[in-house]
C-alpha cells in the first residue's frame, strides 16, 4: 500500500466477502487461472513470463469481446478504419481519461477499448 500511496494511486478496496464489487477482475482472474495457469507447468520464471504473455496477447487481441459486438479488438479497429471514421481528439481525450479512471478500478477491458480507439484514428 505504501508503494501505491507514494505513486499517487488511489486504492478503492472492496468490502470483505463481496467479490461482486470487483466483478471484472474476478472474471479476469478466473479466466487467467483456468485457461493459462492451471493448464501449464512452468519450468522457470522466463518460461512463465513467455507463456503468460502469449495468453495475454490472445486474450486482448484475438478473443471476441461482447462489448465490441462479438468482434475482436483488431476486427473492431479495422471496421472503424474502413468506415473512415475520424474521431474527435477532444472525445478521445475524454474517453482516455475515463478509461484511465476505470483502469484505476482494475477494469481489464479498458485497455482493449483504448487500443481500438487509438488504432481507429484516420489521418
Amino acid at each position: 500500500m505504501s508503494w501505491a500511496h507514494g505513486h499517487g494511486v488511489k486504492l478503492r478496496l472492496i468490502e470483505p466477502g463481496k467479490p461482486n464489487q470487483n466483478a471484472y477482475v474476478e472474471s479476469f482472474n478466473r479466466r487467467l487461472r483456468d485457461e493459462c495457469l492451471n493448464e501449464n507447468w512452468f519450468i522457470n520464471l522466463q518460461h512463465a513470463k513467455s507463456v503468460i504473455e502469449t495468453w495475454r496477447r490472445k486474450y486482448n487481441e484475438e478473443r471476441p469481446k461482447k462489448s465490441l459486438g462479438g468482434m475482436t479488438p483488431m476486427m473492431y479497429a479495422k471496421q472503424l478504419k474502413e468506415k473512415q471514421v475520424i474521431l474527435n481528439p477532444g472525445l478521445i481525450s475524454r474517453v482516455l481519461l475515463n478509461m484511465g479512471e476505470r483502469r484505476m478500478q482494475n477494469n481489464p477491458r479498458s485497455e482493449l477499448i483504448i487500443d481500438a480507439l487509438l488504432m481507429a484514428q484516420v489521418p
